[in-house]
């Protein structure tokens, strides 16, 4: 197996080939970004005695993936308007609400075929209703579509799903963990809400003060700032 500094090149390299391919033959990068990751994946079995996985450090793959989903909400957000979303909260949280009770219940359905414990199909559950944020993120972006009035709209359903689903598993959690009661729960989600409303206080009051402070000259200084700053509260 190889070092990590080596896997940080080597991956990249690989999702550039993989996508310049695909965009090549008219087809998104997503797919290329998927197939490639499963191939060359910790979890991938060897495929015809022959194994494409590079490294055995699921630590190292995990940062490289954390970085990468952290960097790319992070340029989502910078198309996102927060105070649109705040101001169209009910039409969001509506939309947002129609989708849960549509899709959730499928998953729970799913208890039945596949005889899961009713906790497991409450994961299920989440996992059905909720979009990937990512796929659809970089979807909107790779079809020049981030700008235009109904993208607003679907990623405010999908933050909604995302809050909710935090929530939900933020509970869930505890629960597996042996904190059924009230008031360890209750704690738990605060805890869980803080950042989240930190930050948003921060970027619906405080963003004249970001602007000043990213007004850097240097591609290099602004780049390093930048990639400090949506890592600290994404491992927090």
């Amino acid at each position: 197996m190889i070092g990590t500094v080596l896997i940080a090149g080597i991956f990249p390299v690989i999702l550039a080939v993989a996508g310049l391919f695909a965009a090549r033959i008219g087809q998104s990068v997503i797919p290329a970004y998927i197939l490639v990751g499963t191939l060359v994946g910790t979890f991938t079995p060897p495929v015809g005695g022959m194994s494409f996985t590079l490294t055995d450090s699921i630590e190292s793959v995990r940062l490289l993936a954390d970085l990468g989903v952290v960097l790319l909400l992070f340029f989502v957000g910078l198309e996102l308007s927060l105070a649109s979303l705040i101001r169209k909260r009910s039409q969001f949280a509506r939309a947002g609400s129609i989708d849960v009770l549509a899709s959730f219940p499928l998953g729970i359905l799913l208890k039945f075929g596949f005889g899961f414990e009713r906790l497991e199909s409450l994961f299920v559950g989440l996992i059905t209703f909720n979009s990937s944020t990512v796929i659809i993120a970089k979807s909107l972006l790779y079809l020049e579509w981030i700008v235009n009035l109904e993208s607003e709209a679907i990623l405010g359903v999908v933050v909604i799903e995302n809050v909710l689903t935090a929530a939900v598993f933020t509970v869930l959690s505890a629960v597996l963990l042996g904190a059924a009661d009230v008031a360890t729960l209750g704690r738990t989600l605060g805890q869980a809400a803080v950042v989240p409303a930190l930050l948003t206080l921060l970027a619906y009051y405080g963003w004249q003060w970001l602007d000043r402070a990213f007004d850097i000259r240097s591609n290099e200084l602004f780049l390093l700032g930048v990639l400090g700053v949506t890592a600290l509260p994404a491992g927090g």
